[in-house]
Parts: C-alpha cells; structure tokens; sequence
C-alpha cells in the first residue's frame, strides 16, 4: 500500500507555483508507473484534481477504482482512495469532514475494502491536513488530527464482546513529522509503517510529513520505503511511501471469491 501526493494540477499548470514542473498529464503516466512497478495495490491520493482524475481513470483502462473520484464533485475529489480491483472490493464507501484552510471544511474519505484472495477486511483513509502556508495552520492540524484519531477508533472498535475489531489504515500528507506520530500512535493504538514507538514517543528516523499508520493489532508492516528522486521527483514535490502489510490474527472477513 502507498501514500502519494500527487502534486495538483493547478499547482503546475498556467499560473501555478510550481512551473519547473511537467503538465499534470506526463506527471500521471510517472505516477500510474510507479504504482505499477512497485506493486502498490492500494493508496492514498492527495491534492488529487479533475483533471488528474480523468487521467489516472483513462491510463489504468478501469482496472483501478477510486473514491470519492467525482462522485461527490470537483471539491470531493482532492483526497482520494484508489484499489487495484483485481485485489480488492469495495463493501463500504463514506466520507467525513476536517478543517482544512483558515477551519473550511476539507471532504476525507474513508473505505472498507474486502482483499479478494483470503476474505480479509480492511479500512483505508485518506488525509491531507492544513500546512501554513495561508497562514498559521498548527490549531487546525491539531483538530484534523483528533478528527482521524477519532475515526480510526471507532472504524477499528470491535462490533460486541469477544469479536475482533477491524484493521484501520490512515494514510496521507500530515504536513506534520513528529507531532503527527506522536498524536496518531498515542491516540488510536496505531503504528507507522517505518517504525518508532509511541510510549514514550519516539519517532522513526526516517521520516517526513507523509505517513502511513495502522492499527497496533492485526497489522504488521514490512519492507517500507520512502522513494524520493528519479521518476518521483518529476512527478511530485513529495516522496512516494509505501509498504508491505499483513493482516493476521482473528478479524473480520467476508467471503472470498
């Protein structure tokens, strides 16, 4: 699974504030590249525009779905979740709100995607939270965050008494290194995909504002990697992060094909 912000298209378009780079549709191709040669199955997408959109849906022919995509309209799309369907089915699309710019409202989805070979059930999250760069933003990441950290409580809540709660994965661009795994480990079980520990805090070294955290049980994590240069650089101003996850232990599943 990865995290990946994207680079808006309004960012490097006509007037934008990244003219060094390429147009959106060439930085799409890298992308839908990278995800495919890293065999990425699931991720996180952030500044996630219309037009990028058409491009991600037209270059993977629809062997990927995404939400909110347009579903919601062109505000909705900016964070997204996009899954190989060949590995994955949806059970449950929702989204939620957090502030985002001067408190404005930013949508987040969130999805319960059931992992076709073994039945196995998962939540996927998708965040982008306020830098301040319109402004101090620190009181609005601070309630972005305890919105999520919330969220992932109740998604991973076991549903009565000696049932197992369900694996949540929060992903995205925190604009935040340690205050961000300090708040999400401490307030939600959770763990980064590169490590630390959360009590007493203490961050991973590698890291930087994108993160990918799940939850402590039924989840290990393995092989992450934070690809910064070459390819990825031509496609965003951000690394791409991604790692390998097992879901093991008692949890909920579904039927498998």
């Amino acid at each position: 699974m990865a995290s990946f912000n994207v680079l808006g298209d309004s960012h490097t378009g006509r007037g934008g504030n990244k003219p060094h780079f390429a147009d959106a549709r060439p930085r799409m191709s890298w992308t839908v590249q990278l995800l495919r040669g890293n065999e990425i199955s699931v991720v996180g997408l952030q500044e996630y525009e219309p037009s990028q959109h058409g491009m991600f849906t037209s270059m993977t022919g629809g062997s990927w779905a995404v939400y909110p995509g347009l579903q919601l309209g062109r505000k909705g799309v900016r964070n997204s979740m996009a899954w190989n369907t060949s590995v994955w089915d949806l059970v449950e699309a929702h989204t939620t709100t957090i502030p985002y710019f001067h408190g404005n409202p930013a949508i987040i989805p969130y999805v319960l995607l059931a992992h076709r070979e073994t039945g196995r059930l998962a939540w996927f999250i998708s965040v982008h939270n306020p830098a301040s760069t319109r402004g101090p933003a620190q009181h609005w990441r601070n309630q972005a965050t305890a919105k999520e950290v919330a969220l992932m409580n109740q998604l991973q809540a076991p549903a009565g008494p000696n049932e197992p709660g369900t694996p949540v994965f929060l992903l995205g661009d925190f604009n935040e290194k340690a205050e961000a795994f300090c708040a999400v480990t401490s307030g939600a079980a959770a763990q980064a995909a590169n490590g630390g520990t959360a009590s007493p805090c203490s961050p991973p070294g590698n890291t930087g504002i994108d993160w990918i955290f799940a939850s402590t049980p039924g989840v290990t994590f393995a092989n992450y990697v934070r690809m910064d240069g070459g390819l990825v650089n031509r496609a965003s101003d951000h690394p791409l992060i991604f790692a390998d996850a097992t879901l093991e232990g008692e949890a909920p599943t579904v039927d498998a094909d």
